[in-house]
């Protein structure tokens, strides 16, 4: 699915193998599961954005919430650091 220059408003959405660019959320469910890549372009999600994760999505933020539990937080830490675009010259990177 491909979408381009939309207004997304009062719906339920899922990403999955889809394509958005310069799209609009607003007061939208927006459900997220990891079957198929998604490419977010200079989207905008509102504060009334609603967001659900299942299958493998729901499965890796489970695992993630788990091994920081244990102890893993520098992992994660630089996990998110890349994610910000600020790779940490210490620690363990993901690829």
């Amino acid at each position: 699915m491909l979408m381009k220059n939309k207004k997304i408003r009062n719906t339920t959405i899922s990403l999955d193998g889809g394509t958005f660019e310069n799209c609009d959320f607003d007061r939208c469910e927006i459900i997220f599961s990891g079957y198929l890549p998604v490419r977010l372009t200079g989207c905008k999600f509102g504060p009334d954005v609603t967001w659900s994760f299942s299958g493998p999505a729901s499965n890796t933020l489970n695992f993630m919430q788990a091994i920081y539990a244990q102890g893993a937080t520098k992992l994660l830490e630089n996990t998110f650091e890349n994610i910000r675009g600020n790779p940490s010259k210490s620690g363990p990177t993901l690829h």
